[in-house]
Formats: C-alpha cells, structure tokens, sequence
C-alpha cells in the first residue's frame, strides 16, 4: 500500500530530528550485545542496499531491523515505544 508524501516526509523529518540524539545516548549507554546487534543489523542493511537496492520491502526491514536496534542500545524504554508506532508505515 502506498504511503502518502506528506506522511512520509514528516516521517523522515522526525527521524533526522530524533536520531542524533538517540544515536548519542546509545553510544553512551550500549553495551557488548547492543554493539554486536548494531554490527550485525548495519551490515545487513548495508548488504541488502548492494545486492538488493530496488527491493523496498527488504530495504524497508533491514533499516528497520538497525534503527531498532539503536533505540535498544539507548537503554530509554520510550525511543523503541516511540519508534516501533512507525513500523505500519
């Protein structure tokens, strides 16, 4: 099902605001697993936007997969809350 531009762009827009500073808190408060699950989920997306770049379905679950894995790593109950309200868009 299409998304709807506005939507998507406010989507976007929110995520270049909160992102920074979640990414900091994770790097603050992640420890050894958080780090090996942000390894292995980067490389996966990294992966998938080689060898699959016109799939959106599989690039759409790998960066999901790694910017969940981020808000884990923040140890702030709220970011994954607040991140997973996205994943039916």
């Amino acid at each position: 099902e299409a998304v709807d531009r506005e939507v998507m762009a406010g989507l976007l827009k929110m995520r270049r605001m909160t992102e920074p500073f979640i990414a900091r808190e994770a790097a603050l408060s992640a420890g050894s697993e958080d780090i090996d699950a942000l390894r292995l989920s980067g490389e996966r997306l990294i992966d998938d936007i080689r060898s699959r770049p016109h799939d959106p379905q599989a690039l759409s679950e790998s960066d999901f997969n790694f910017h969940s894995a981020l808000m884990r790593a923040a140890k702030n109950l709220i970011f994954p809350l607040f991140f997973n309200s996205f994943k039916p868009v």
